[in-house]
């Protein structure tokens, strides 16, 4: 319900400042604080029930990537998700 009243907030600013501070946003849960709440959960060194590594194989553990304005691939997400939400807004 509170994504739903922000996107209705959005719709109503009109406004694409507020789609870009919404996609800044977005980065940050995703590949930062989602990133941190997964390694609180299971480590690096966590085991499994049968005692082995748990990040291991095909699973690699993940790093929390911090938004950095000057790397073209985040100014890209970032460009990209605003642009898709002004568009499906109507902004």
């Amino acid at each position: 319900m509170e994504q739903i009243k922000v996107l209705v907030d959005l719709k109503k600013s009109a406004d694409f400042n507020k789609c870009i501070e919404f996609a800044r946003q977005l980065f940050t849960k995703y590949f930062t604080y989602d990133i941190q709440n997964l390694l609180r959960i299971f480590p690096e060194d966590h085991k499994d029930k049968e005692g082995q590594p748990f990040w291991s194989g095909p699973k690699r553990a993940p790093h929390p990537v911090f938004f950095d304005a000057n790397d073209p691939l985040h100014a890209h997400y970032v460009t990209a998700c605003a642009n898709l939400l002004a568009f499906t807004l109507g902004i």
